[in-house]
């Protein structure tokens, strides 16, 4: 059963954030567009990280690999978009944790304050952060 969930949200962000994120041509939009998908998946906060709450779970060691991939996978193609924005290898790296982090982070607070504007915020300002080097 859960192979087959994390099968399914496997295959939405492939769709939806990592091909986007390799294929779109303006690299400014397609780190927005992974941003609304962000937000549209996790519904502005109101939905958990699956993969996120499995990777805690330390019963669910069969699946490590699984949510490894999910999360480099993320890392990798971010980090791609970003240095076709200007930013250096190490700098693109870098910057594709932070915004990972807080997604992710966000997604933890906001459901734990029960506030979900939280996350809605910490998308806005990581879209604001999302600008070409030059």
């Amino acid at each position: 059963m859960i192979e087959a969930v994390l099968a399914e949200i496997g295959n939405w962000f492939e769709c939806h954030v990592f091909q986007p994120l390799e294929t779109t041509d303006d690299p400014v939009r397609a780190v927005n567009d992974m941003l609304d998908a962000a937000l549209d998946y996790f519904q502005s906060g109101r939905r958990v990280c699956l993969i996120g709450a499995l990777s805690l779970a330390k019963t669910l060691v069969a699946f490590s690999e699984s949510i490894q991939l999910y999360f480099r996978r993320w890392l990798k193609t971010l980090a791609q978009a970003l240095e076709r924005l200007g930013h250096s290898c190490k700098r693109a790296k870098k910057f594709s944790e932070m915004i990972v982090l807080g997604i992710q982070g966000a997604l933890v607070l906001a459901r734990a304050s029960d506030d979900v504007a939280i996350f809605t915020r910490t998308i806005a300002r990581l879209r604001t952060d999302v600008t070409p080097v030059g």
